[in-house]
């Protein structure tokens, strides 16, 4: 099972660094086993929800080879390692773009979050874009975020995550392990809290591209950690809107991508650490056991403007998709 889990990390971390090459080259490719997703409309929308069950990375986390094995960005647990396996983990991954609308308290997101059929997850990741609406104000003035409507949305999230884990009994109660935001961008992670005491490594980090870079209407804010050996990075991203916009969503996602967690930007300039964002150039983001990009993409049919919609079924409109057609050039 080691050799097996350290084969499937390297590879992993060299389909990703190819992946990242690829972005920056121009490409939109996201190589197998990278996780994407896109195509956003209004109202609620669950962007993925990943299971690893058992046989999985997570499933068998305690028995991962040493850091030292793995190389860049994976490094010793700040406490013992747990012994013998971890039990299978259950991420969700939800996403909103709320168009600037004001969270109202009587919204039930119970659906989205954890829906009543299914099993509730271990971990859940939440991102929503245009949290506030995305006007000059909010554009220069609001880089942090809203902190009335980032409180207003960990409130709904924790009330709905207690009910639904009281209501089935076991599993709970969940721990916010970090939320945080950028002008229209949020993004909260939780955890169950008997799980947490595995967790090591928090670090969290923004990257405008708004504006050529100056202003955080556009970009991608990001957190990453350990559950055990096993790391993980989550971004959540707000691409350049416009049907002929690809090649400036490629060149933000590239920067997102090579910027986070970095001391200094690809274009060479300084980004000193603050409100806890550490920045130390030890963590690259497309670099972990699991790296989940989710958000509003921007993504169109690759279409005239007035051109009559494709027919048949939806399924058939991937092959305009923006996305997936840079992934094949």
């Amino acid at each position: 099972a080691r050799s097996t889990l350290e084969q499937g990390a390297r590879r992993a971390s060299a389909q990703l660094e190819q992946g990242v090459e690829r972005v920056k080259a121009g490409s939109a490719e996201v190589p197998n086993g990278g996780a994407s997703a896109s195509g956003f409309g209004g109202g609620w929308s669950t962007v993925a929800a990943a299971s690893f069950l058992g046989g999985g990375a997570l499933a068998t986390a305690a028995m991962m080879p040493p850091p030292a094995a793995l190389g860049q960005g994976f490094m010793p647990l700040e406490m013992p390692a747990p012994s013998g396996s971890l039990p299978p983990l259950e991420i969700r991954i939800c996403s909103w773009n709320m168009h600037g609308s004001p969270i109202d308290p009587q919204d039930d997101v119970a659906g989205w979050l954890a829906p009543e059929e299914g099993q509730m997850a271990d971990l859940y990741v939440v991102g929503i874009q245009e949290l506030v609406e995305l006007g000059p104000k909010s554009m220069w003035l609001g880089g942090s975020g809203d902190a009335e409507r980032q409180r207003a949305l960990e409130v709904q999230i924790e009330r709905t995550l207690q009910r639904r884990s009281s209501q089935q009994g076991s599993g709970g109660p969940y721990v916010k392990l970090c939320g945080f935001g950028m002008v229209g961008l949020a993004l909260v992670v939780y955890i169950r809290e008997a799980i947490r005491p595995l967790v090591a490594e928090m670090d969290c980090d923004r990257v405008k591209t708004g504006v050529d870079g100056m202003a955080g209407n556009k970009g991608g804010v990001c957190a990453r950690f350990r559950i055990g050996y096993f790391s993980l990075c989550f971004i959540n991203t707000h691409l350049a809107s416009g049907q002929n916009a690809v090649a400036d969503r490629n060149t933000n996602m590239s920067q997102v991508l090579t910027d986070a967690f970095q001391r200094t930007s690809d274009r060479g300039s300084t980004r000193p650490p603050k409100l806890g964002f550490q920045r130390k150039s030890v963590y690259v983001a497309a670099l972990h056991h699991l790296s989940v990009i989710f958000g509003d993409f921007n993504i169109r049919l690759d279409m005239p403007k007035d051109e009559q919609w494709p027919s048949g079924p939806q399924e058939s409109w991937l092959k305009r998709d923006q996305l997936l057609l840079g992934q094949m050039s």
